[in-house]
């Protein structure tokens, strides 16, 4: 898996289709290429049960998030004393709000942090591929066959997560790599000249 730079949460999705739920959508930057995967609340509790199970003992930078709004209105309560909240979906969509901001602490907190278990962990760095945009959920509801696999096993081209700005991105970033192998080729050419 290529090093990813950073990845960001700017959306939160309610989907009602198999069941409602709320999807957030991460922006994963490579050093070439960006894209898209989309998870829900129980894919970052799946992650951070399999980062606990690869690191025993060790906790992760940020702590992730709690799933429901009880949970989070307590620690909230508990810290401020101020036991008004809002109702109603004014409240939900604050909470899903504060959750998505939590949930891209949490995940950059991996990406930046000092130690590379974190960015370098099999969990992660599947969590975050491109090929991972379905949900594991999805899988595991009983769907017979996986998302991005034919009947026979073998996995299908899935190009879906190639958007237009992402592929005019992906070129430029190709362009200014040829750009700079030419200039190296260049001053290695230059410096072989002088010395003959």
């Amino acid at each position: 898996m290529e090093q990813i730079r950073y990845v960001k949460i700017p959306l939160a999705e309610t989907r009602t289709e198999p069941d409602t739920r709320v999807e957030y959508a991460l922006n994963v930057q490579g050093p070439v290429r960006s894209w898209t995967v989309w998870h829900r609340y129980n894919d970052f509790v799946t992650l951070a049960y399999e980062l606990t199970r690869e690191f025993p003992g060790v906790s992760t930078p940020a702590e992730l998030p709690p799933k429901s709004y009880t949970s989070w209105f307590s620690k909230i309560t508990t810290a401020t004393g101020n036991m008004s909240g809002g109702s109603g979906s004014n409240s939900n969509a604050e909470f899903i709000e504060e959750r998505r901001y939590a949930l891209e602490r949490y995940i950059q907190s991996m990406i930046m942090s000092e130690d590379d278990r974190w960015r370098t962990s099999t969990a992660l760095q599947r969590f975050l591929a491109p090929s991972a945009k379905t949900s594991k959920y999805l899988a595991t509801k009983g769907n017979a066959v996986a998302p991005n696999t034919s009947e026979t096993g073998s996995v299908e081209s899935d190009m879906s997560w190639v958007t237009p700005a992402s592929w005019l991105s992906d070129q430029r970033d190709a362009e200014q790599i040829v750009r700079d192998v030419r200039q190296s080729i260049l001053r290695r050419e230059n410096a072989l000249t002088r010395n003959e």
